[in-house]
C-alpha cells in the first residue's frame, strides 16, 4: 500500500473524519431546498403550513444534542471499563470502529441540519416549494435517526463487555494474520534473517525516529531500486521497536543522501503499534486480556480459556501462508491458451525482486500469545488443560514451524504447572494430554 494511501485510510479511520462528512452532509441538505422551486411544482407548493417544519426541526435540535451527549458520555464510560476490565490496548480498536463513528455522525449531523433548517427559515429564505423539499428531507432524516438509534441501542449494551472486547479484537487479529498470510512478504523476495547470508558491502540505513514501525511503503523502496540499481534488505516488520541504533534496511550499491532519506521516509513509525499489519500485536493485547482476568484481584480463569480458543483460531489461518512466486515461475503454470498446469491462484507474485523482506517470526507469534498466560495461570488446571489442547491443535496444523513452537511451548507450560501446583492429582491428570513432557531441542 503506497504512503498517501495508507495515510487516507489512517485519517478516515478517525472520528472526526466521518463526523465532518456528516455534518457537511446535514448543511448541503437543509441548503439544497433554498432551490425547492426548481424541483417542485406551484400547485404543491402551498400544502404544508409555514410553521410546521420549523416545530419538527426544533424537537430533532433539541433531542440529537442530548443523544449525542449522552452516546459520548456511555462511549467514555464503557472505553474506562474497558480499561480497567481488560486492557488500555483495545480502546483504540473500539473508538475506530465503523458502527460507533456512524451513529455518533448521524446524530451529530442531523442536529447541525436541523439548526441551519432553523435559522434558514428565521432568516426567510425558504420559498413554499423550499419547505414542501425540506420537509421530505427532514422525513427522511427522521426515518435515518430511528434505525441509528435502534442499532446503537443494540450496540450499547454489548460495549464494554470484556467477551465482546475479545471479539473485535480476534477479528482484527484474524484479519491481520490472514492479510500476511496471503502475502507474507508484502511483494518483495523473501529473506531468511537466520539462514541467508546477506551481502558484504553494504549501507545501513537507521531511523532517527522512536517508535514502533506500523506501515512500509514498497512502492517508494522500489522506486529507489529502479532509479539508482540498488538492492534493498529490509531489516524489521511492522510491529518492530525502532530508535536511533536500529538498522532499518540495508543497501546494496551506491545512493545518495536524498534515496537515503526517501528510503528512511518510507517506514512510517508512530508512537505506539497498529492491528493493520502486525497480527503479532493481536496475539499480545488478547495475551494481556488473560494475564489480567488470572491475577488475583479478577480470578476469572473463564476468561483466559475463551482467550486461548480465540488464538488458536487466530493463529490456524496461518496455515493459508503461501511462499511467494516470480513471474516468470507463474507464467510456467500457466498455458498460452489459458489452461493451467497448476493451480497458481492464490499465490503471491513478487512484484519487487530488488527488495529482500524477512517474514514474521512463528516463535514470536507464539511467544507473545502464550508465555504470559502460561505464567499466570501455571498453577490453575483448567487453564494448563486448555493450553495443552490448544498445543496439540496447533502442533497438527500444516503450517510452517508450528509443530516445533507447539512443543516448545507445551514442555515449557508443563513445567511451569508442576513447579506451581500442589496437588499431585492435578499434576497427574496434566500428564495425560501433555503434548511434550521432556525437553525439546530447541528449548
Amino acid at each position: 500500500m503506497p504512503r498517501w494511501k495508507w495515510l487516507i485510510t489512517k485519517i478516515t479511520n478517525r472520528l472526526w473524519f466521518r463526523s465532518s462528512i456528516f455534518c457537511l452532509a446535514g448543511i448541503g441538505s437543509a441548503l439544497l431546498a433554498l432551490y425547492g422551486k426548481t424541483f417542485i411544482p406551484d400547485e404543491f407548493s402551498r400544502t404544508l403550513e409555514p410553521g410546521a417544519i420549523e416545530d419538527i426541526l426544533n424537537i430533532i435540535a433539541s433531542s440529537m444534542l442530548a443523544v449525542t451527549i449522552f452516546s459520548l458520555t456511555t462511549m467514555v464510560a464503557a472505553f474506562r471499563a474497558v480499561t480497567d476490565n481488560a486492557t488500555p490496548r483495545s480502546t483504540k480498536l473500539l473508538i475506530s470502529d465503523r458502527a460507533a463513528q456512524n451513529a455518533l455522525s448521524t446524530f451529530l449531523g442531523s442536529f447541525i441540519f436541523s439548526l441551519v433548517g432553523i435559522i434558514t427559515i428565521k432568516l426567510g429564505l425558504y420559498e413554499d416549494s423550499g419547505r414542501i423539499i425540506l420537509f421530505v428531507i427532514t422525513i427522511g432524516v427522521i426515518t435515518l435517526v430511528v434505525a441509528t438509534m435502534l442499532s446503537w441501542i443494540e450496540y450499547l449494551i454489548k460495549l464494554g463487555r470484556v467477551g465482546e472486547t475479545i471479539k473485535r479484537i480476534e477479528q482484527a487479529a484474524t484479519e491481520a494474520i490472514s492479510n500476511t498470510a496471503k502475502d507474507p512478504y508484502f511483494g518483495a523476495k523473501p529473506f531468511n534473517q537466520d539462514k541467508d547470508k546477506p551481502p558484504s558491502k553494504v549501507t545501513e540505513v537507521y531511523q532517527n525516529k522512536i517508535g514502533y514501525l506500523q506501515h512500509i511503503d514498497m512502492a517508494s523502496l522500489n522506486s529507489v531500486c529502479d532509479d539508482q540499481g540498488v538492492e534493498i534488505y529490509v531489516n524489521i516488520i511492522p510491529g518492530s521497536f525502532c530508535d536511533g541504533s536500529t538498522s532499518i534496511a540495508s543497501v546494496k550499491g551506491t545512493c545518495g543522501d536524498d534515496d537515503i532519506d526517501k528510503i528512511r521516509n518510507a517506514f512510517m513509525i508512530d508512537e505506539v503499534r497498529s492491528f493493520t499489519q502486525d497480527p503479532r500485536y493481536g496475539l499480545i493485547v488478547l495475551s494481556e486480556i488473560a494475564s489480567k482476568a488470572l491475577s488475583p484481584g479478577i480470578n476469572d480463569p473463564g476468561t483466559a480459556i475463551a482467550v486461548i480458543v480465540s488464538m488458536t483460531r487466530i493463529l490456524s489461518y496461518w496455515q493459508n501462508k503461501k511462499e511467494p512466486i516470480s513471474s516468470e515461475e507463474k507464467d510456467k503454470l500457466e498455458n498460452k491458451d489459458g489452461s493451467q498446469n497448476g493451480d497458481s491462484d492464490g499465490i503471491p507474485v513478487i512484484k519487487y525482486p530488488s527488495i529482500h523482506m524477512p517474514c514474521v517470526d512463528v516463535s514470536s507469534m507464539f511467544n507473545g500469545a502464550f508465555n504470559a498466560i502460561a505464567r499466570d495461570g501455571a498453577s490453575i488446571l483448567e487453564v494448563q488443560l486448555y493450553l495443552q489442547k490448544s498445543f496439540k491443535s496447533l502442533s497438527e496444523m500444516a503450517a510452517d514451524d508450528f509443530k516445533e513452537n507447539a512443543e516448545r511451548h507445551s514442555y515449557l507450560s508443563y513445567q511451569r504447572a508442576l513447579a506451581e501446583m500442589s496437588i499431585q492429582e492435578d499434576k497427574d491428570r496434566l500428564k495425560e494430554i501433555v503434548l511434550r513432557k521432556t525437553k525439546p531441542k530447541s528449548v
